[in-house]
């Protein structure tokens, strides 16, 4: 197969510098006979030469060829854009250059060479036009062709750079290899469809006419043919040039940059300096705008790169039936004896298997959870059922979610918020709907708040980090437990260490969330891991409302009577709503309601099962009213009014209501303050212990510098506001916290604590103190210390901690940890551990080592701990543990523990599996190889041949295997031997960009289908398939013969026996000369453009030129029908060519790669006309 390559391409690819990239142009390189360059239309200025460089990158090719519009009917389809692709085949456009033929020429027909190619003559019309008749060939007329670069100037390429900001940070747009033609008289034109393209621009192309809006202009249309240019009502010339470029090796429009500044409404600025154009706005533009919910490092911030073609518009999520199928499943051994006695104890444990499973139902998407009941087998004793019962399956959770244009609806389990005084976090199984009202049609399309539920209602999270292999992890939200894990080894981390992972986590509305991420390492220190997290934004833009409303009961999962399918014991049941209203884009205001009958029935029959002191009520009625002010850009103030009434005993009711304020004067400074007063007989809804409080706190943050921050705060909380109690019971804290990195690779927290009880005669205070230093990098030092008294209020362990005060302190005691790591390498540590507890002294030695079997990580780890004081029992206590991941995600795992003390010992085995299987085309696929959260929602399918050029995956096309595929440019997967990968979505991703690897793709393909849009959801899996096709090129010769060669006085004598002079073997010789050729025998034509152009719209597709050896080649031409025609101004003066056009088909084909050998254009010799002095005679007359 023949490559052949650019030249400038390469060097302004490799960096180097235009002068050398233009000397480089001027090159023309020789492969097997065949010479091409690429120019601008008038074939002014020889851009480049093709060289093989490297058959296996795809990139660095002959440039693309493709037909500028897809003509079996792709040419209207304006999809989404993406600043890494060409301006050309998000519209189903491709290359288009060169003079633009406006008159049909007369021709001769032709028979293909190959079954491959059809001529079409039912299509082809003489068209009347002027021209010199040629005496040999009567009917033919050889034409003018229209030009519309003829009297431009002289031009080169040029690369310069192109930056456009907005007011933000996040508004910025650059593209660092914008291709320019610089005119000899210094004027600089711009490639309009790439800068289209960047700024995301749909056009629309028909008939050599572009169609577009841009953005705070209007309707545009440019007029290629007729060189007019029309924007809103006023309709001008436009002098543009048509071209190649180097760069994307994709055809464009090149204006001047007055008319850049005029489509775009923009003022371009020229830096010398960095040789680039700057453009400052002052408005935001819609590809800068942030989705709902969206924090700033979410900002499309893109640099142009890639070119792929773009054929197919955004991918929606998949209606498969079954998407995600997970299975998870436990099971271990157990050996303990004790030295002294005769037996030993065993014992298999089989773990509750559980299946998740997701897919599409009635247009709706669902999660489905079933779990089993644990079975143990012990030695002696048989069969022990975890329920008591036998096999029962529980259905742990189940959720269908239909999302309409502006709303979604949820049928079974959905967690969600209404205010912070009415039902903060509630859990019902029944229906929910969501939605948003008065939002645009383009912010519907970029919403990524799940129809305002994760921007108003609820916000679910993932919390994760790391952690000491073993140890066990528990989170605490707002203080009640969430959940809890076991450490489990994790790739890629530190030897001994892995990783806990929350996902999925719900958070209240508009309020103060407290997270405690406790740690309980297995030599019993315990590491505390606290966070604040605020719920969600409170403001709504004008004139926009947001809306909740739920109906539903309370499941309890946990109930002793289990059937064999069991869903749980309902009780009661509970309503609300929540409606929120932007009256400025700086006040919103809310209403809401909620009531409840029996909902919290296990726990009036159970009063142990409550949290707190006071009891839940049979049935209770709320309303709320909150607003959100921003009385300017520095503070933010936020408060809510709630009202309740319970029917139980005492059929009492209350109010409530409370005040948030953030105010930040500076960068560097932040001040807030929260009031709250708390009726004596208010319940919120959720926890009777919100109640009969009155208080507030105020706090500061104040950051030095990145070195040192200050945080301060003092707050004060009173009960018995009716004064029904005896005694009030009173708090006051107060805590001042210094924050430094200033010490080299070493951080330092140090917070003293002081808590007044009013019961109690002293107060209490508390140093706190963090520590992690790295001496040497291969040295870690942590510590964390506790000294002064317990930090707890006696009458009441609950009295602040429902509140969710910021600056409020938790129930802390005494106690130190201490642990210094030494790492030897990346596979081995060494670690010395200390803690004192308060009951329980310990001191420990430990050694990680990490190693690989088969490709698989082994983690191994010896401990040795020593009791000092406090403990029950031995004072030595030896511990090893292997861990080995079955899966490069450690999602499978098999491990072995043994325990020995001096009278004990045990050995314990386990194996824990997670399987992960996506559906694609009704295949399961095992995904275990890749990290996939399905609460973000995946991206899969396939990277195929398309043979028959339709850009869909059919049943007998082949996938394509080691492609890389990337999403976002975050995420990436390389495509398994079928062809198939799959990529989960990052978290709140509304709309992702699936891409390949022009790099990865085998040099044997084109790429036809590269790039796609795709909208994502969570717990969905949204299919994009994307194409290539084997390389289809074209070839041929220009010739011509002399049929009066033999005839003239100068003709060399030709030797009848001596061989035939075919086009091939005469590289070297002026070939453009036929005066010695042989009678009718065919001499190479060099220096002839041919190209092809697109019979509907007559725009130009690829132009190649005739090398010495009178041989054009096309590279990279997509099945379809094209005009194959030869450039009349490139012929000799002294030749005529009567075929000047042919209509051609190329089929797709199923061969890894084909080159179609075309039939001669043949041209012949015109005699010279002689001139007389006298006038002509008879005799004279040809």
């Amino acid at each position: 197969m023949r490559r052949i390559r650019c030249g400038v391409g390469v060097c302004a690819a490799l960096g180097l510098c235009v002068p050398l990239a233009l000397c480089f142009g001027t090159v023309l390189a020789e492969h097997k006979g065949v010479r091409l360059a690429v120019t601008v239309a008038t074939k002014i200025l020889p851009l480049s030469d093709r060289f093989d460089l490297d058959p296996a990158r795809p990139e660095e090719r002959e440039p693309q060829r493709e037909t500028m519009f897809d003509i079996f009917g792709h040419d209207d389809i304006a999809a989404s854009i993406d600043v890494n692709d060409s301006a050309m085949e998000a519209w189903g456009l491709s290359d288009f250059a060169g003079p633009v033929p406006t008159e049909k020429r007369t021709f001769t027909d032709r028979e293909p060479n190959r079954p491959e190619i059809v001529h079409s003559s039912d299509d082809r019309s003489p068209v009347a036009a002027t021209g010199v008749a040629d005496a040999n060939g009567p009917g033919a007329v050889v034409t003018e062709v229209s030009d519309p670069n003829k009297d431009a100037p002289e031009r080169v390429n040029e690369l310069i750079g192109f930056v456009v900001r907005g007011r933000m940070a996040h508004e910025r747009l650059q593209i660092d290899d914008l291709d320019s033609l610089l005119a000899s008289n210094g004027e600089r034109r711009l490639p309009l469809l790439r800068i289209l393209r960047a700024f995301r621009v749909p056009v629309r192309e028909e008939g050599g006419v572009f169609r577009f809006v841009s953005e705070g202009v209007g309707p545009v249309e440019i007029d290629v043919p007729n060189g007019q240019i029309q924007i809103k009502d006023h309709r001008r010339a436009i002098d543009l040039v048509q071209a190649v470029s180097d760069i994307t090796l994709k055809a464009d429009l090149f204006v001047s940059s007055a008319d850049i500044e005029e489509i775009f409404d923009v003022k371009l600025e020229w830096n010398t300096e960095l040789y680039e154009y700057r453009i400052q706005l002052d408005r935001t533009l819609s590809i800068w705008t942030l989705a709902t919910g969206s924090p700033l490092n979410m900002a499309d911030i893109q640099y142009m790169g890639a070119d792929l073609p773009e054929m197919l518009p955004a991918a929606d999520r998949s209606h498969d039936a079954l998407q995600f199928l997970q299975i998870d499943w436990q099971a271990g051994y157990e050996w303990r004896g004790s030295q002294g006695t005769d037996s030993d104890a065993h014992r298999v444990m089989l773990g509750s298997p559980r299946e998740t499973l997701w897919g599409d139902v009635y247009d709706g998407q669902y999660k489905l959870r079933v779990s089993h009941p644990a079975v143990t087998w012990y030695e002696g004793d048989g069969v022990d059922w975890a329920n008591g019962d036998g096999y029962a399956a529980r259905l742990d959770w189940f959720e269908w979610v239909r999302r309409l244009p502006s709303a979604e609806i949820t049928l079974g389990d959905s967690s969600s918020g209404l205010t912070d005084l009415v039902c903060p976090v509630v859990t019902t199984t029944g229906v929910r709907v969501n939605g948003l009202v008065g939002w645009t049609e383009g912010e519907m399309a970029s919403d990524r708040s799940r129809m305002g539920l994760r921007q108003y209602f609820g916000r679910p999270l993932l919390f994760e980090g790391p952690a000491p292999i073993g140890a066990t992890v528990e989170l605490v939200l707002n203080g009640r437990t969430i959940g809890t894990q076991n450490v489990l080894p994790e790739p890629g981390s530190p030897p001994g260490m892995g990783v806990y992972r929350f996902e999925d986590i719900e958070l209240a509305y508009g309020i103060l969330n407290e997270v405690t991420i406790v740690i309980t390492e297995t030599n019993g220190n315990e590491i505390r891991v606290e966070k604040t997290v605020m719920g969600t934004p409170q403001l709504v833009p004008k004139g926009r409302t947001a809306y909740l409303g739920l109906a539903g009961s309370r499941r309890d999962r946990r109930t002793e009577d289990i059937q064999t399918v069991d869903t749980g014991e309902f009780s009661g049941y509970m309503t609300g709503g929540r409606i929120l209203h932007g009256l400025t884009d700086r006040i919103t205001i809310g209403l809401a309601g909620a009531g409840q009958q029996d909902y919290y029935r296990q726990y009036i029959d159970d009063p142990g099962a409550s949290y707190g002191d006071r009891t839940y009520p049979e049935s209770s009625q709320h309303g709320g009213f909150t607003l959100s002010c921003l009385p300017f850009d520095k503070l933010m103030l936020s408060g809510d009014l709630g009202g309740s009434e319970v029917q139980d005993s005492d059929g009492r009711g209350d109010l409530a209501a409370r005040l948030r304020a953030d105010y930040l004067p500076t960068q560097k400074l932040a001040f807030n303050a929260d009031l709250l007063n708390l009726g004596t007989d208010y319940f919120d809804g959720v926890d009777p212990d919100v109640s009969d409080r009155r208080g507030g706190e105020v706090g500061m943050v104040y950051r030095w510098n990145k070195a040192w921050t200050l945080e301060s705060g003092i707050g004060e909380v009173r009960d018995n506001l009716d004064g029904h109690k005896e005694d009030t019971l009173g708090v006051d804290y107060r805590s001042v916290g210094l924050m430094t990195t200033a010490l080299p690779r070493s951080s330092l927290t140090a917070k003293l604590h002081n808590l007044e009880v009013s019961s109690d005669s002293d107060d209490a205070t508390l140093l706190e103190l963090r520590l992690r230093i790295a001496p040497v990098r291969s040295i870690s030092i942590y510590g964390q210390i506790f000294m002064g008294e317990d930090l707890e209020i006696e009458e009441d362990n609950r009295f602040l901690s429902p509140l969710r005060l910021r600056n409020a302190p938790r129930s802390l005691g005494p106690a130190q940890y201490w642990t210094v790591s030494k790492r030897f390498n990346k596979d081995h540590r060494t670690s010395v551990s200390y803690g004192d507890t308060g009951l329980q002294e310990t001191l420990g030695v430990a050694h990680d080592m990490r190693t690989t079997v088969k490709n698989h990580p082994l983690n191994l780890r010896g401990e040795l701990l020593k009791t000092l004081s406090g403990g029950v029992g031995e004072d030595y206590r030896f511990r090893f543990r292997a861990d080995y991941m079955l899966d490069p995600f450690g999602n499978n795992q098999f491990g072995a523990m043994v325990d020995l003390t001096e009278d004990d010992y045990a050995f314990y085995c386990y194996m824990s599996i997670q399987s992960l299987f996506a559906c694609h085309r009704n295949r399961l696929i095992h995904v275990n190889e890749s990290r996939i959260r399905t609460a973000y929602g995946a991206v899969h399918g396939r990277v195929f041949v398309d043979y028959n050029g339709n850009h869909l995956l059919d049943s007998d096309e082949p996938g394509v295997p080691d492609v890389k595929v990337s999403l976002n440019q975050l995420n990436s997967a390389v495509t398994d031997k079928r062809g198939y990968y799959i990529l989960s979505a990052s978290t709140n991703t509304g709309e992702a960009r699936v891409f390949l690897d022009a790099d990865t793709v085998p040099a044997i393909y084109t790429i036809t289908s590269g790039v796609q849009s795709a909208k994502v959801y969570r717990d969905s899996l949204t299919e994009v398939n994307l194409s290539v096709a084997p390389l289809i090129s074209l070839m041929g010769h220009v010739v011509a013969v002399d049929p009066n060669a033999g005839r003239r006085k100068d003709a060399a004598k030709v030797d009848p026996n001596a061989p035939d002079l075919s086009p091939t073997i005469l590289d070297g010789v002026d070939s453009n000369d036929t005066s010695k050729q042989p009678p009718g025998r065919p001499a190479p034509l060099n220096g002839v453009r041919v190209y092809l152009s697109n019979p509907a719209s007559g725009l130009l597709v690829a132009d190649s030129y005739t090398g010495a050896d009178g041989s054009y080649y096309f590279d990279d031409v997509k099945p379809g029908q094209y005009k194959l025609q030869v450039d009349p101004k490139t012929i000799p003066p002294t030749h005529f060519l009567a075929e000047l056009e042919r209509i051609i088909v190329v089929e797709p084909t199923r061969d890894e790669s084909v080159e179609i050998p075309m039939q001669d254009f043949t041209a012949t010799v015109q005699p010279k006309k002689k001139t007389a002095d006298p006038p002509p005679t008879d005799a004279a007359k040809p």
